[in-house]
């Protein structure tokens, strides 16, 4: 339910950025499903990358694979703080890891369409 959520905001707030770029009607809903869909995409990963990088912290460090609750938690505070990392703008540009990720979909999409 939570990610359902999470998308519709994202959406909501990704349809307010493409009308702000002064675009309407079906391209501003195009422009707010394609970012949606890749921040959905780099959370998912993001969590994913968390969950190997603790698994094998802690099978290095134990000799066990981690299961259980502490391993759970140790995932979502990993993924949630990688998570925040691409969203910090940095460089001439201050644009975040995100945002490059956005852009660099938008200029291969530009050589197909």
């Amino acid at each position: 339910m939570s990610d359902s959520i999470g998308g519709g905001l994202g959406y909501y707030s990704n349809l307010n950025e493409a009308q702000a770029q002064v675009l309407m009607g079906k391209d501003a809903h195009i422009y707010a499903a394609e970012d949606t869909a890749i921040d959905i995409a780099l959370e998912q990963a993001t969590m994913a990358v968390a969950g190997g990088i603790v698994t094998t912290g802690a099978a290095a460090l134990t000799g066990v694979a981690a299961v259980g609750a502490e391993a759970v938690t140790a995932t979502v505070i990993f993924g949630w703080g990688l998570g925040k990392l691409l969203h910090i703008e940095f460089g001439k540009t201050k644009t975040s890891a995100s945002g490059w990720v956005k852009k660099g979909f938008r200029k291969i999409k530009g050589w197909f369409f």
